[in-house]
């Protein structure tokens, strides 16, 4: 059986690298992450993948289709910004805070959705006879 300071201490090392790692890792993720992350939408998706949502339920509070969930999530992992499913993670999971990213959300653009165009009055009296 190993002491409880032994664990302790080896709780905290392990905490004080997983931190820096996690620090290393946006840092040199940055970059990219702003490449990728590079709108509302997208950024709304990334913050909602917490590994155990589903991507419904991320479309929902996203405001977004699944269809969309599903592409982003893979855009998101090739970029290595997210993790695919796992046996410890049943949905998509970022990897990191869009904070640790230097990503403010309000400062990204959101996508205006194409309207679709009304035809001129001739054209539609045309097809109506």
């Amino acid at each position: 059986m190993v002491p409880e300071d032994e664990i302790s201490t080896a709780e905290r090392l392990l905490f004080e690298i997983a931190t820096y790692l996690r620090a290393s890792a946006a840092s040199a993720t940055k970059s990219r992450a702003h490449e990728v992350l590079d709108d509302h939408g997208k950024a709304m998706v990334y913050k909602n993948l917490d590994g155990s949502r589903a991507q419904a339920k991320v479309a929902e509070a996203a405001g977004v289709s699944q269809a969309t969930v599903s592409r982003y999530s893979q855009d998101f992992v090739e970029a290595g910004l997210a993790t695919p499913p796992s046996k410890f993670y049943p949905n998509y999971r970022a990897l990191f805070t869009l904070e640790e990213l230097g990503i403010d959300i309000s400062e990204l653009k959101k996508r205006v959705q194409p309207k679709t165009k009304k035809r001129p009055p001739a054209l539609e009296e045309a097809t109506q006879e």
